[in-house]
């Protein structure tokens, strides 16, 4: 993680360019990245022990943690930028801040859970060599997870440059504003399916078939729900919302309406990651990883190409429901595929 921190730092002048800032949005860019890498180490160290105290047991850790760290991001971001009018720096100080708040939250509770399990990450452990086979598999399976946020990376670079070329730095601006508020939706349906993931897991590797089927089942009635709640209150507060954000009114109204189209059908993307979690907790990694890069890669990335070449800004707008459309169509098509498999046959044949 350091050497992709300092790797990041190095060529930060060549990424943040790559990833579509002009000469006006640079500065400012550099200046918060140049900040906010420092909190990479806390975030990613604070990740790893949420992820391994949920699979001990511990499911509201990473809520917790998380919970924690925006709380103290927002007042910190309030002092620093409006009382003290610290600007991007402040925002970026603010950040790291919360991260390190949220990563010591994390170590107590990890601290409490290493004692208890009598774990043991001393260094001498490494000479009784390391699992290839054990190794591979954790990769296979977790692949899939940094495929979708590599994805979103991806698409970030080829949007921002798209929308540079097209509508200048407001579009950016825009896209940039959309992609945040919108990033409350998928928190909420990544949060779900992550958390169905150990209970499908568990009851698989059991051979509980039922149950796993019926905790799908549930996931799928939830995260529906769930979405729907926040697509609601987005839909009908996205001017309020987005105008934390933005103070231009006429930049304002653009991006309101750039947001609900972009937005309309997303409720419907909540069954494509419950396929993605539910494909990775029966380690189906090949499944899984076809799913990750589908929404993303396969679908909007050509729709986006096609549809700003023909209606300019307004077509990046429209991509992402038609890409929503196409990817939540397909998952379902895998769920209801794996939902009348005969696991216990197939088991059966597995060991035979």
């Amino acid at each position: 993680m350091v050497s992709v921190i300092a790797g990041l730092y190095i060529f930060k002048e060549r990424i943040i360019y790559f990833l579509g800032a002009s000469e006006v949005t640079y500065p400012l860019a550099n200046e918060y990245i140049s900040i906010i890498l420092l909190g990479g180490l806390f975030q990613g160290i604070g990740i790893t022990m949420c992820s391994i105290m949920t699979s001990l047991g511990n499911t509201k850790i990473t809520l917790s943690s998380n919970s924690l760290g925006a709380v103290t991001n927002i007042i910190v971001d309030f002092v620093l930028v409006t009382i003290m009018g610290f600007g991007v720096t402040g925002a970026a100080v603010a950040t790291v801040f919360s991260q390190i708040i949220a990563f010591l939250f994390a170590l107590r509770s990890f601290m409490k859970v290493k004692s208890y399990y009598s774990l043991n990450f001393s260094l001498n452990g490494l000479n009784k060599g390391i699992s290839f086979s054990l190794t591979k598999l954790i990769l296979s399976i977790g692949f899939s997870t940094f495929v979708i946020e590599i994805s979103d990376a991806v698409v970030a670079v080829i949007l921002n440059n798209l929308l540079l070329s097209k509508g200048g730095d407001p579009a950016v601006v825009m896209i940039g504003v959309i992609t945040r508020v919108s990033m409350f939706m998928f928190i909420a349906i990544i949060g779900i399916s992550s958390a169905m993931q150990p209970i499908v897991a568990y009851n698989y590797g059991a051979e509980n078939y039922e149950e796993m089927r019926n905790t799908l089942k549930v996931s799928m009635k939830t995260v529906s729900f769930i979405s729907l709640i926040f697509w609601a209150v987005l839909i009908i507060f996205s001017k309020g919302i987005i105008g934390f954000f933005l103070k231009d009114k006429a930049l304002l109204e653009e991006t309101v309406r750039a947001f609900r189209i972009a937005i309309s059908i997303i409720p419907s993307v909540s069954i494509y990651y419950i396929a993605i979690y539910f494909y990775q907790a029966i380690g189906d990694a090949k499944n899984s990883f076809f799913l990750s890069i589908y929404r993303q890669i396969v679908i909007f990335i050509p729709v986006v190409l096609i549809m700003v070449n023909y209606m300019g800004v307004t077509g990046a707008w429209v991509s992402f429901p038609i890409a929503d459309a196409i990817s939540s169509l397909t998952s379902i098509y895998f769920l209801y595929r794996v939902w009348n498999i005969d696991f216990e046959c197939s088991t059966e044949k597995n060991y035979a």
